[in-house]
């Protein structure tokens, strides 16, 4: 075979594969919107899946669980929340725990009274410290929403969420990773990524956030700076957010008593 021969093979073996690699192209079937919405439904219905199979594990299961997939050794509590119904407080619900600070302490819930545990001692009595309390028109019970806030007095004697402020510190701010909150039947571990001064608005009231605005709401906790633009009193660390992404916030006054202010310390739950 001559040049001028391989010359024209070549050429017409490749305008064979540019016509076969234009075929393939032009009859790959493309995924119908019936297709994309069953796909949806087939992910929505595994994190579902995901969802019920958590609820069904034992605590000590969960416990094995975050051992396993995350190296977080969950401290195990014996807590008898029908018994401290009977004989602390009705409204009690979870119980949070972050050793490194001392708090450990029932978390209540009033059944329609934002502010009762502001004002009320978990024995009914009014007046200091109050309880380690959640809004009812604000969070539900079961640690779902978005922003969970449970909020505390900065007790002068220590008490209350008044150890929060230990995070001050650079250094024990870096040692403290978990928060650990136990209800009934199930275990929330949190790490902490933020502990900040913040302004004293509401955390939850008047927000609304879609999956975009709470990521860049979620980013905006790790400005490492304050409301004046300082670096005081912040210590951030590091996190990838999702829309999927729950945090857990612990709210206190300021030991200053600067009511303009609150330290809020927050948490994204790891599951």
């Amino acid at each position: 075979m001559n040049a001028d021969n391989k010359k024209k093979l070549i050429g017409v073996v490749a305008l064979v594969i540019i016509i076969v690699a234009a075929l393939v192209i032009i009859f790959i079937p493309k995924k119908s919107d019936q297709q994309k919405a069953s796909e949806w439904n087939e992910e929505k219905l595994s994190e579902a899946n995901q969802e019920n199979k958590w609820e069904e594990y034992s605590l000590s299961e969960k416990v094995k669980y975050y051992k396993d997939n995350f190296g977080i050794d969950v401290p195990e509590k014996a807590l008898n929340f029908e018994e401290m119904h009977k004989t602390v407080n009705k409204d009690i619900y979870a119980w949070l725990y972050i050793p490194e600070l001392g708090i450990d302490t029932p978390v209540v819930q009033h059944p329609t009274d934002d502010e009762y545990y502001l004002n009320y001692n978990l024995d009914g009595s009014k007046g200091y410290p109050g309880g380690i309390y959640t809004e009812p028109n604000y969070n539900s019970k079961d640690f779902t929403d978005r922003q969970t806030v449970i909020y505390g007095h900065n007790m002068k004697n220590g008490t209350g969420f008044a150890p929060l402020h230990k995070l001050e510190d650079k250094a024990t701010f870096d040692k403290v990773k978990y928060i650990y909150v136990y209800t009934e039947n199930d275990i929330f571990v949190y790490r902490i990524v933020a502990a900040r001064e913040v302004l004293s608005v509401h955390p939850l009231d008047g927000y609304s956030f879609d999956d975009k605005t709470w990521v860049e709401f979620l980013k905006e906790l790790l400005n490492d700076t304050d409301v004046s633009g300082n670096k005081k009193n912040v210590h951030v660390s590091s996190y990838d957010f999702t829309k999927d992404s729950k945090v857990l916030t612990l709210c206190t006054c300021l030991r200053s008593g600067d009511d303009r202010y609150r330290f809020n310390t927050y948490g994204v739950l790891v599951r």
